[in-house]
């Protein structure tokens, strides 16, 4: 243990006392054992508290911090604060890590981090359906493999195209070292996606990534996983296609999703969001997707004449009526 660096693993808590269990238990039970783990209770009204209290009792690696809601991002940022160790590992409190994962990853860091004060570790994951809409799902096992700093920041923008081209961010399957947050911190305003807005920005900075064969993590999907605000998941998008915008628009090229931002800009009458995708329409090359005689085709260009000629917004709200009206039709003759 004298030779073994220490790992700080924080697990940031709200309402989690359901999923917490199997998460601490993976974190106390790793064959690593110089670690702290640094649960962060960010205003839990359940029994999160008496859970943490449990594991305190048994193990005294286990630490304890509250705070009044503040929002997943405050809650990492209050728990990477406190963090001592040479090496800081974030878990969510419904996932869970295999055994060997902090030990594997440790030991890889120190062998090829070489000069690079910046070192992030990531491996592969599986994805653990737990949806009650989803009967007997089967799991899924995500080989991220090699790749460049580069390369997963790309990734990043492009996370949405599915797991074809999967990225180890924000699915716990990363040990990063400690002074990466002595740097970077989570943006607080920012709804939703923080996670991937951080990341984004340390990987513009000279961060060696290396990567770890095989499954280190267990991200459980369920409903609570994901976001039922649309309101909020816009506007964090749209932030975090600001923050694209700013330091390199041309990855703004792979974002998957702009048309389906942009229609509901314009559908639910967010002014200010569509305000801002509209300048992005106008002042990058980002694509934008859209289902046309059932193929997908990008109306980049269209899309900028249509917002040069302040029509965009009729235009959407007319296509959107016409699908509405077709799938009327298609129930109606279908009965």
């Amino acid at each position: 243990m004298a030779d073994q660096p220490l790992v700080s693993i924080v697990v940031p808590c709200y309402n989690s006392a359901r999923y917490l269990r199997p998460c601490l238990d993976s974190v106390i039970n790793q064959t690593y054992d110089n670690l702290e783990c640094i649960v962060v209770d960010d205003g839990s009204t359940d029994d999160t508290k008496a859970v943490v209290h449990e594991y305190q009792d048994k193990d005294s690696r286990v630490k304890y911090l509250y705070q009044d809601n503040g929002g997943e991002a405050s809650a990492k940022n209050h728990g990477l604060e406190h963090a001592c160790g040479e090496w800081v590992h974030v878990l969510d409190s419904d996932d869970w890590i295999a055994p060997d994962k902090i030990a594997n990853q440790v030991e890889l860091g120190a062998k090829f981090r070489g000069d690079h004060a910046y070192v992030i570790v990531y491996s592969d994951y599986e994805i653990v359906y737990a949806n009650e809409s989803r009967p007997n799902p089967a799991n899924a096992q995500i080989i991220v493999g090699e790749l460049s700093r580069q390369q997963i920041a790309q990734r990043i923008v492009s996370r949405k195209r599915g797991l074809a081209t999967p990225t180890p961010i924000t699915l716990n399957s990363m040990l990063l070292t400690r002074n990466i947050f002595d740097k970077y911190k989570m943006n607080e305003k920012m709804p939703t996606v923080a996670d991937l807005e951080l990341y984004y920005r340390i990987l513009q900075d000279d961060v060696r990534c290396i990567y770890a064969p095989g499954i280190s993590m267990y991200y459980r999907q369920h409903e609570s996983s994901l976001s039922k605000d649309s309101r909020r998941s816009l506007v964090g998008y749209t932030m975090f296609l600001e923050r694209i915008y700013r330091i390199n628009r041309a990855d703004l090229e792979r974002f998957p999703n702009f048309h389906r931002m942009l229609r509901q800009s314009i559908l639910q009458q967010h002014p200010s969001e569509y305000r801002a995708l509209v300048y992005i329409l106008e002042n990058s090359e980002i694509p934008v997707y859209t289902k046309w005689g059932g193929k997908e085709v990008n109306v980049r260009s269209l899309y900028r004449i249509l917002a040069r000629w302040h029509v965009l917004t009729c235009w959407v709200r007319a296509g959107s009526f016409l699908v509405s009206a077709r799938r009327r039709l298609a129930r109606s003759v279908g009965r």
